[in-house]
């Protein structure tokens, strides 16, 4: 007979033991608390990994990167036309915008960069420098500083973002941003 309130035990599934049948509940709500915390860690490792792949860019495409934006700087000042174009190749969402010192924005032409102005060429130099850039496959975005001196001996500092792209294992930039500053 049982007593008063007490409730009668369900009986074990087939072929299930008796004597663990009491403590399964328990368990299960223990295993469960933490399977968000299990789910969540999974995730991110999932994640991580091919994304820690992306992120190892190797010397020789930084190399590479950096000597294209070098020669960029140095065919402008230059009015090396041919040699500037070379760096380039226009798509339909390049996009070249350069702000002053003053707080004018100016939201040039692509075009400019394969068929120059009469500007171009005036001579001087560019040192870039503080490159932070990241590759993922065939495009980078990379960021730096370039000081032009004038030749005069005026100098221009300003803060660059460039977007690069692979094209027939050559990096090509296909868009920029510029943004003058006083040191």
């Amino acid at each position: 007979m049982r007593p008063a309130g007490a409730r009668a035990a369900a009986a074990p599934p087939p072929g299930a033991p008796a004597r663990f049948l009491p403590t399964l509940p328990r368990l299960l709500r223990a295993r469960l608390a933490y399977l968000p915390l299990l789910m969540a860690l999974t995730l991110c490792l999932l994640l991580a990994l091919p994304l820690a792949a992306y992120a190892q860019t190797s010397p020789d495409e930084e190399a590479a990167i950096r000597q294209v934006l070098e020669r960029e700087s140095a065919t402008w000042r230059a009015g090396d036309v041919a040699g500037h174009a070379a760096c380039w190749q226009l798509r339909p969402y390049s996009r070249i915008l350069v702000s002053t010192t003053t707080g004018q924005v100016f939201d040039v032409p692509p075009a400019r960069m394969v068929e120059p102005s009469p500007s171009m060429g005036q001579g001087g130099s560019a040192v870039n420098s503080n490159y932070k850039m990241h590759v993922s496959g065939s495009t980078a975005w990379v960021s730096h500083e370039e000081v032009s001196t004038a030749k005069d001996g005026q100098k221009t500092y300003s803060h660059e973002v460039r977007m690069l792209e692979k094209i027939a294992g050559q990096w090509k930039l296909v868009g920029q941003s510029i943004h003058q500053y006083v040191p």
